[in-house]
C-alpha cells in the first residue's frame, strides 16, 4: 500500500507493506509517522513513513518518491499496488504545510508507479 496524505497508516501485518510520504509528525497532529516507527507485531519492518518537510513542492516530492517508494516496491514485490491519495496534501489546504499541486497526483495516479515498478 502506498499513501500519500497529511497523516499516515501504521502496518500490523507482514502481507501488506505500507510505504508512506505525508506531512512530518514534528509539524501535524498527530505527531507521529517518523522514519523509526517501523510497524509492530507481524508488521514489523513493513511499514515505511517518509515525512515530509513543510513546504515541499512537486519536483522535490517526486524525487524522494522515485529514490525511495519505486526501488522500496520493486524489492517488496507486491502483486497488487493499493494507492491512497490524499487530497489534504495539496496547496492551499488549511491544515497542511505542503504545497503540491493536482500535478503530483496526475503523475502518480498509478499509471506510471506500476509502470516505472514493472519496466524500471
Amino acid at each position: 500500500m502506498f499513501t500519500w496524505d497529511l497523516v499516515h497508516p501504521i502496518a500490523r501485518c507482514s502481507l501488506i507493506c505500507s510505504i508512506t510520504l505525508h506531512e512530518s509528525g514534528k509539524t501535524l497532529w498527530p505527531w507521529t509517522g517518523f522514519e523509526n516507527e517501523i510497524g509492530d507485531g507481524e508488521g514489523k519492518d513493513y511499514n515505511v513513513n517518509v515525512p515530509l518537510p513543510m513546504g515541499i513542492c512537486d519536483e522535490a516530492y517526486l524525487e524522494i518518491f522515485n529514490k525511495i517508494v519505486i526501488p522500496l516496491a520493486k524489492s517488496y514485490d507486491p502483486d497488487v499496488f493499493v494507492l491512497q491519495l490524499g487530497m489534504d496534501a495539496l496547496a492551499g489546504d488549511l491544515l497542511a504545510h505542503l504545497e503540491l499541486t493536482n500535478n503530483v497526483h496526475a503523475f502518480n495516479d498509478g499509471r506510471n508507479t506500476t509502470h516505472e515498478y514493472r519496466l524500471g
